[in-house]
């Protein structure tokens, strides 16, 4: 009967932490975000009144999908690079793009790098000047450490997740740093408001990389879109930032034509996980 009682109780453990990803990571002792469940669902995607990228509006249904809750931090990324000793892009390729305070506007510097981002920050700020590249390695070293699916969003699980069921998202000034607010360069994560989902942070801070490579909408409903092909227009980076204004900030608004070696001083990241993969 003890054995009996034994197997039962690791078959319910295990369960749980096949269930609820956020067991697994805290069963390994990682440094990593906090994931929130949001259900498969069909919203509207795009906009037919804003900018010609997000035309024209189509249904779109999702599977349930796993988000992390704030951007990857300073601290979050930097295990990453400890444990498997990764030097970013702007560490090989000399620097990245920061705002320069003298002129106003941005400016690449040499040796700017995750590491030196020319701000003040500390372990729970939002990584930044790390390219879609960079994105990728620590989801493919999370995905392997932990043995889940991590990936970058795709701009339909992003677009959905800030929507948080609503058609637009929730008032700007609640829950986003953009450049209208009253400091220059980021802010910890998750220092305003979550969405409607608990997630912080869709909106401004930093601008976040997708998995997806640009291609125009059409009109049709899509299942689980996700665009794998390269068709010379960049990367996709979503959400606005502290260097942008409010009309940048919106769920619909898409940001194209990112190489994926890009990096800025704004420019960050979060991470989504797929079940049952």
């Amino acid at each position: 009967m003890k054995n009996w009682n034994m197997i039962l109780t690791t078959a319910l453990l295990c369960s749980c932490a096949v269930s609820d990803p956020n067991r697994t990571i805290e069963s390994l002792n990682i440094s990593a975000p906090r994931l929130v469940k949001l259900p498969g669902a069909s919203f509207t995607m795009g906009s037919d009144h804003d900018t010609p990228a997000e035309k024209p509006e189509h249904a779109v249904t999702l599977s349930e999908f796993w988000m992390s809750s704030t951007e990857i931090t300073v601290g979050q990324f930097g295990e990453f690079v400890r444990a498997t000793g990764y030097i970013t892009t702007a560490e090989k390729d000399s620097g990245g793009w920061i705002f320069d305070t003298t002129i106003s506007n941005m400016a690449f510097k040499k040796d700017a790098t995750w590491k030196h981002p020319y701000m003040e920050q500390n372990s729970n700020h939002p990584v930044v000047l790390v390219t879609w590249f960079d994105a990728q390695a620590y989801c493919e070293w999370l995905s392997k450490t932990t043995g889940l699916a991590v990936s970058l969003p795709t701009e339909a699980q992003w677009e959905y997740a800030c929507k948080a069921g609503s058609k637009d998202g929730l008032n700007i000034k609640d829950i986003a740093w953009i450049q209208d607010s009253t400091q220059l360069f980021t802010h910890e994560a998750a220092a305003k408001k979550p969405n409607i989902f608990g997630i912080y942070d869709m909106l401004g801070n930093v601008w976040e990389w997708t998995s997806d490579w640009y291609s125009d909408y059409t009109a049709d409903h899509a299942t689980n879109p996700h665009q794998t092909a390269d068709l010379g227009r960049g990367k996709i980076a979503r959400g606005g930032s502290w260097n942008f204004p409010a009309e940048f900030a919106r769920p619909t608004f898409r940001q194209p034509g990112h190489g994926p070696k890009a990096r800025a001083q704004d420019l960050g990241f979060r991470v989504v996980v797929q079940m049952g993969q």
